[in-house]
């Protein structure tokens, strides 16, 4: 009798989870047929709000790491320049590839059209203790339902594009412009809390908090929207060159 009550509520349970289905894809960040993105990179860049709230030392050896890790990343000794991996929290803030949002009870997982997935656990599990986490490009995250909302706690996101000048847990955000643009490097104890929820149809919303408190003098906030994609009914997997199945037509993306 257990496992038939069981049975009979799964059905509802899972219908009150939010309907998230269908591609996504970061507001402004259409491709251009010209080339870049169809808003102008400042217009992207001041969607993001304030910089990275660094003190005022922090800040001095941000800028010196960067003009290192610019030296580094433009080499010919960096063997991952070619890799199409932007990691968390890049792939939210800036995802410049489709993505879906499989949502269940245990688990929400947003798988994007390259290779990344990033795996939401919401079965009620904590956080693994430190002594069992190691750096990872997308990190660990554990979430809850607050309504609607997704509430995310990820921790141990960081990733080695250069390995001759970021340590094994840095973890950089960055945006395309075209070229790489560092806005912040931080280490593996950064902590990220996200609120994901649908503001209005077809228009999902990312308010996320990054702490720091080697690096930063306050939380860092950062809020980002992801619009519907039209016209593409599945998943076309690529690599960051588009596997050249969207030719220019007339001066517009087509799709073969």
């Amino acid at each position: 009798m257990a496992l038939l009550v069981m049975a009979a509520l799964a059905p509802t349970a899972q219908a009150a989870l939010p309907n998230w289905s269908g591609l996504w894809e970061g507001v402004g960040l259409i491709p251009a047929a010209s080339g870049g993105f169809a808003t102008p990179v400042p217009d992207i860049i001041r969607d993001f709000g304030s910089p990275p709230p660094y003190t005022p030392a922090e800040k001095t050896k941000f800028q010196a790491h960067l003009k290192a890790f610019d030296a580094e990343f433009y080499s010919d000794r960096n063997p991952l320049k070619p890799l199409c991996i932007f990691g968390f929290p890049t792939n939210m803030l800036f995802p410049i590839q489709y993505f879906e949002i499989l949502v269940t009870r245990q688990e929400t997982a947003i798988i994007h059209s390259g290779i990344e997935i990033r795996h939401i656990y919401t079965d009620g599990r904590a956080q693994p203790p430190r002594e069992e986490l190691w750096p990872t490009h997308w990190g660990s995250s554990v979430g809850r339902w607050e309504g609607s909302t997704l509430v995310v706690d990820t921790i141990s996101a960081g990733g080695n594009f250069a390995a001759n000048v970021l340590k094994p847990g840095e973890n950089l955000v960055w945006i395309l412009a075209p070229g790489p643009q560092i806005l912040a490097i931080l280490d593996d104890q950064a902590h990220y809390v996200e609120r994901i929820r649908m503001v209005e149809p077809g228009v999902l919303e990312d308010q996320m908090t990054i702490y720091d408190s080697t690096q930063f003098m306050a939380p860092w906030k950062i809020t980002r929207r992801y619009q519907h994609v039209k016209g593409v009914s599945r998943m076309v997997h690529e690599d960051c060159e588009g596997n050249d199945r969207n030719p220019i037509v007339n001066g517009r993306f087509t799709l073969k």
